[in-house]
This record gives structure tokens, C-alpha cells and sequence, in this order.
């Protein structure tokens, strides 16, 4: 199906425009927000004791509704996490906590707004221990949970229920399929090991070129709409 935008040919600026907005609030006011937002926020887990700047929130929620909302190729999923860990961390330092406790709140906002956002309370959690928490013992899990099914129950209060992906119904034909699987298993691992080693190698050259930061994710934007 073809869909004719209301703006005619004028909509190839329209990512173009968001990319310059997007890259003026985070070089003016929060390089932290700049990435993917899972990498960012591991990064202050290890590297700062869990401290994020507040700030950097409160930009990353603009810089991403207007990224997403003018066309940008970007997920919800790093930015909501940075988003969450921000809250956690702002709390935490709030409170004047101890280290390993800011650590845990922002484990727990990372766990609360993955939960929230794919309607997925168990995915917050396995994710949050996998990538985002240094341990896991019962003063890291308690609170992780809690954040996550609160957090998935205030959502499902505003948008229902229904679950963030539809997985059509599957039967299993015959046992040779499992082979297949196999195949497809090591396939799969190939393939995203040369996605991951691309856009790895994509961006430290991006990051390279000689080019006013302001305009780069004009740039991006530039190429999406190509």
C-alpha cells in the first residue's frame, strides 16, 4: 500500500528538521543523552557509581518524541531505559544514598520503564539483571520487580492489556523442522554479529567525520527519508 504524505515532496525536510532540534538540545544542554541509551546508562553504572545527571532525563524524552515523531529510524527501547535509569539515579542522589543503592534504583528504573512500555513485566526484569545490575541477590531483585509490575500495571491502567507484539499461532508439522531450526539458530548469530560489527563501525566513522555535531542527526535524518 502506498501512503502520499499531506505534505507532498516537502516531507524528505521533515526528518531533516527533527535531526537538527534533536542534535541542538543534546549538544547544548545534555551530551550524555547522545546514543543509544543502554550503552550510556551501563556506562554510569560502572564507570560513576550510578549517577546521572537529571537533566538528562528531561532531554532525552524531548529529543526522542521529537526523533521518533518526524520520522527518525530510532526504537523505543535504549531511550526509555536511559530515561528510567535517569529517574532512579536523580532519586537516588536526591536522597544523598550510598552508591550501590542509586545503582539499584536505577536498575530499577531501567526494569520499570521496559516493563511499561512493552506491557512486559518479566522482560523488564530478565533484562535489567542481564545487562543493567552489577549482581543479583534479593536487595537487587525485590525492588526490580516491584518497579516493574507497578510500573506495567500504571500503563495497562492508561493503554489496556494487550501485549506490545502479536505473535501469530504456530503448529508443529513434522519433527524435521527442528533441524531447520538449527540451521536458522546459527544463521541468525552469524547475521547479528555482522549487524552489531556494522553499526559499530558505522558510527565510530560517522563520529569521525569532520562535521558540526549540531548537524549530524540532520544527516541521519537526511538518509532515512533517501
Amino acid at each position: 500500500m502506498h501512503f502520499v504524505s499531506r505534505f507532498g515532496n516537502y516531507v524528505i525536510i521533515i526528518p531533516v528538521i527533527g535531526g537538527i532540534i534533536v542534535g541542538y538540545l543534546i549538544q547544548r544542554f545534555s551530551p550524555e543523552a547522545k546514543g543509544h541509551g543502554t550503552p550510556e546508562v551501563m556506562e554510569a553504572v560502572i564507570m560513576r557509581e550510578g549517577r546521572i545527571r537529571p537533566i538528562v532525563s528531561l532531554i532525552k524524552i524531548i529529543a526522542t518524541a521529537i526523533g521518533i515523531g518526524s520520522g527518525g529510524s530510532a526504537g523505543r527501547e535504549g531511550p526509555i531505559v536511559q530515561i528510567g535509569a535517569s529517574f532512579g539515579s536523580t532519586l537516588g542522589q536526591l536522597f544523598h544514598l550510598k552508591p550501590r543503592d542509586i545503582i539499584i534504583l536505577v536498575g530499577a528504573g531501567a526494569g520499570g520503564a521496559i516493563a511499561a512500555t512493552f506491557n512486559a513485566p518479566i522482560a523488564g526484569i530478565l533484562f535489567t539483571i542481564e545487562l543493567i545490575l552489577p549482581e543479583f541477590s534479593t536487595e537487587t531483585f525485590i525492588p526490580l520487580a516491584i518497579s516493574s509490575v507497578v510500573a506495567t500495571n500504571i500503563a495497562r491502567a492508561f493503554w489496556g492489556a494487550e501485549p506490545a507484539f502479536i505473535v501469530p499461532g504456530y503448529t508443529l508439522v513434522s519433527s524435521w523442522e527442528f533441524p531447520m531450526y538449527i540451521i536458522l539458530g546459527i544463521l541468525c548469530g552469524f547475521a547479528a554479529i555482522l549487524f552489531t560489527s556494522t553499526l559499530s563501525k558505522l558510527e565510530i566513522w560517522f563520529e569521525r567525520l569532520k562535521i558540526n555535531k549540531y548537524f549530524k542527526p540532520a544527516i541521519g535524518g537526511l538518509i532515512v527519508v533517501s
